[in-house]
């Protein structure tokens, strides 16, 4: 019986690190990404940069460089920073995965 209540306790203790939380910092810069759909213009503004972006590609050009700092400027401060962030999370990690969906979340709503 204490076998397999120490393997149930084991199976636990392994499967934890799956169901991690976020970062406070994800946590943050997920909420940021999320209010902009809260207001049109600004989401008027984010399918414009994610039309450049998706334009873009992997190319990358001094024009397009540009464009999305300007539009990211127009976005503010905070989800400029919150862009920012996104690329330090990495995307194979629980924060990263988050932090895409977010994106990819807010993408969906563009025309």
């Amino acid at each position: 019986m204490k076998r397999i209540i120490l393997a149930g306790v084991l199976a636990c203790l392994t499967a934890a690190p799956a169901f991690a939380a976020l970062s406070a910092k994800a946590e943050q810069t997920i909420k940021v990404i999320k209010s902009i759909a809260d207001d049109p213009a600004k989401m008027k503004i984010f399918c414009t940069l994610a039309d450049v972006l998706d334009k873009a590609g992997d190319k990358s050009d001094p024009a397009t460089d540009k464009k999305v700092d300007e539009l990211l400027a127009q976005l503010g401060k905070e989800f400029e920073d919150a862009w920012d962030a996104g690329e330090e999370f990495g995307e194979t990690t629980e924060d990263g995965k988050a932090y895409d969906a977010a994106v990819n979340e807010l993408e969906d709503k563009c025309p």
